[in-house]
């Protein structure tokens, strides 16, 4: 039991991890407000977070011993952020996180070969499925949904004297789909998969050749012929909603594509993209986005034909580099992530000019390349951490106008060149309100 720093509300929990809020209104009429259900099997403790500019309950409980759970709830835009610490089987550290718009699946694996599933169709009561385990676990490098959505693919690195080995499990029949090892490497940095093709890797004197793997049929067969090489790893893939075009960040940004009817094969390299660490596409396909080494995130425009130009470049938002992208199913927003371990949105409705929208901060270690995606609905950001996974509801009212409401006014020009940066021109983010 807690009650809120100016005496007004009240806070039981009860039985099934459910949370009652009471009016303090009239300490001789106490009345029920609401309740708060579908948190945790079990609360163990509630307090309030010492936070001056919002009312954040926090509460920390479990699901399934050992798992530990804890949860800030913002009391006035009831805006939630899941961190699943204790899902993180044996201390292990997450290596790769993948989302499934349509099965609304997100998948995890770790340095310890354990992979993880859960039903995210609800965000509020993420379901845990029941795990099947691989045979000779060894570290999980890459994990991904196949386009189509029906197969979870990965790829394991090296370990105990086994090969990088690729899997993968049918999703069209969870209950009793097992892990079917598909074929054996010698590098674990390749690994980009389309619905009947992968691409996997060989290396040689340094240079990792790329092989294209059909895995449409019960014999997996290797083209002879190379489609390409690399001297760089593969750091992520992201591909268009139809798995017709793929972007690989290797050495540049790579576009490639996938279509049924033909081999995969590289179209072209981004000029402007310097050692990419993650991509991501709109769902149109028409927008394109990454982080760079060099700390910077550059946003794309793409037209059928693969023919592509520079919309913007972001310097600098991550003061230890940029890591991950995504982009809303909407397109309107735009989520990085980077090694000061923040999440931070951006307006795209004009993607020639991104502006910076709000800066979410609640993470142990750099965000994961490729470690980011938007729920389907567009409402719920995930971020990925090698420690934890966050779950961030982003959508209550629009990160604009609250900023707009709080201030009362626009940027000033010096305001503008500190927070939005000089790169990007300078432009009214509130046009109802005066300009400095």
């Amino acid at each position: 039991m807690v009650i809120n720093p100016d005496n007004s509300r009240l806070y039981t929990t009860a039985q099934d991890g459910v949370i009652v809020e009471w009016s303090l209104a009239d300490p001789a009429n106490i009345e029920f407000i609401r309740m708060f259900d579908g948190l945790m099997n079990h609360i163990g403790s509630i307090a309030f977070y010492p936070d001056t500019k919002r009312n954040l309950l926090v509460v920390g409980g479990n699901d399934n011993d050992p798992t530990i759970t804890i949860w800030n709830w913002d009391l006035a835009q009831k805006n939630i952020s899941t961190m699943w610490n204790g899902n993180i089987l044996n201390d292990s550290e997450i290596t790769g996180i993948t989302y499934s718009p349509r099965l609304n699946l997100l998948a995890r694996g770790d340095n310890a070969g354990s992979i993880a599933l859960w039903d995210v169709s609800n965000p509020l009561v993420i379901t845990p499925m029941a795990p099947k385990s691989i045979p000779n676990p060894s570290p999980i490098r890459h994990i991904v949904f196949n386009p189509s959505e029906t197969a979870l693919l990965l790829l394991r690195d090296w370990s105990n004297g086994y090969s990088p080995t690729a899997y993968s499990r049918d999703l069209t029949n969870l209950d009793y789909s097992d892990y079917q090892e598909l074929f054996q490497t010698n590098t674990p940095d390749i690994f980009a998969a389309g619905n009947e093709y992968i691409l996997g890797g060989e290396l040689v004197n340094g240079i990792k050749s790329i092989f294209q793997m059909d895995i449409s049929k019960v014999r997996i067969t290797r083209e002879i012929k190379t489609i390409g090489s690399t001297e760089c790893p593969f750091k992520d893939t992201a591909f268009t909603r139809d798995g017709s075009l793929a972007a690989i960040a290797t050495c540049k940004v790579q576009l490639w594509d996938f279509s049924y009817d033909s081999t995969p094969t590289l179209i072209k390299e981004l000029d402007y993209s310097s050692d990419p660490t993650s991509v991501a596409f709109s769902v149109d396909g028409t927008i394109l986005a990454s982080t760079n080494g060099n700390n910077s995130i550059s946003i794309w425009s793409l037209a059928p034909d693969g023919e592509y130009k520079p919309m913007a470049t972001i310097i600098s938002a991550h003061a230890n580099g940029a890591t991950s992208v995504a982009i809303s199913p909407d397109g309107k927003t735009m989520a990085s992530g980077g090694g000061d371990q923040n999440v931070i949105l951006w307006n795209i409705t004009d993607p020639k000019h991104p502006v910076q929208i709000a800066s979410l901060g609640s993470h142990t270690s750099p965000i994961l390349n490729g470690g980011m995606f938007f729920f389907a609905d567009g409402k719920t950001v995930v971020s990925a951490s090698k420690s934890e996974i966050i779950l961030w509801n982003i959508v209550s009212q629009s990160w604009i106008e609250k900023a707009c409401n709080i201030a009362g006014r626009n940027f000033t020009q010096q305001e503008w060149d500190q927070f939005v940066g000089q790169s990007i021109p300078y432009h009214a983010t509130c046009p109802e309100l005066p300009i400095p």
